[in-house]
């Protein structure tokens, strides 16, 4: 006599969180040294031990982006959240750097007085004096904004997110390192250590919200390096490019 046998229906197995990816353990490592750092300057800096509570909250951040079953707007979030974070990590900078700290601003002044003959960020504006040059400088000094943001929103709606992924990793490591130099080199720079320029120069809308821009959003001690920035992202841009036939643009 036959007999029937019906198989059992097949269990899915349970959904794993994302793994860490090199973005995540990079941000982890430095929000580590970070809070010693915090911790060593609490005593004359109060408002350290709320960098740590931040800290804590990041790893919450981290946990909610790892989870298993993120939609479509989820995993987006999970590839660009590190952008969203550098405004608060350079806004500790200046919790961190408060006070009574030591800056170099004497030795890196040197370095420029070396490489070019003078101090250009004080005696430029005066050797070629123009309102053009004023507001294309200036200009370009805000388009920084921009070019930490425009390219991962522009590859998110293209759905790339594996460029997305990449160029993510290269800003945040250029910060990162960056920021280390601002917590262990700080350097206040020319808005804190040299006279405004005349009003005529600053006197057009590019050079206007440079100014507000840097009384209400800058951190004491980062003055230093700036020029290694944007070498990184126009490196990426150019592999992006190439990948996409867009090579001959760069």
């Amino acid at each position: 006599m036959a007999v029937a046998v019906t198989s059992s229906p097949t269990v899915p197995a349970p959904a794993r969180p994302d793994s860490l990816r090199p973005v995540d353990w990079l941000l982890l490592a430095y929000l580590a040294v970070v809070s010693v750092v915090a911790v060593i300057r609490a005593p004359t800096r109060p408002g350290c031990w709320w960098l740590l509570v931040a800290h804590a909250l990041f790893v919450l951040l981290l946990f909610l982006v790892t989870r298993p079953g993120l939609g479509p707007v989820g995993r987006t979030i999970r590839e660009i959240y590190p952008l969203f974070l550098l405004p608060g990590l350079y806004s500790e900078l200046d919790i961190l750097n408060s006070g009574q700290i030591s800056v170099y601003d004497r030795m890196v002044q040197q370095w420029e007085l070396l490489l070019f003959g003078s101090q250009i960020s004080r005696e430029w504006w005066q050797a070629v004096p123009s309102h053009f040059l004023s507001t294309l400088f200036h200009g370009a000094y805000l388009s920084y904004y921009l070019i930490v943001s425009i390219p991962a929103l522009y590859f998110a709606w293209r759905g790339d997110l594996q460029a997305v992924r990449r160029f993510v990793l290269v800003v945040i490591a250029t910060f990162v390192l960056c920021y280390l130099v601002f917590i262990f080199f700080p350097v206040a720079g020319p808005y804190y250590e040299f006279p405004r320029p005349a009003a005529w120069f600053t006197r057009n809308w590019a050079a206007r919200l440079t100014y507000e821009a840097l009384a209400t959003g800058s951190s004491y001690g980062a003055a230093f390096p700036h020029l290694m920035w944007p070498r990184p992202w126009r490196r990426l841009w150019q592999q992006c490019a190439v990948r996409r036939g867009w090579g001959s643009c760069f």
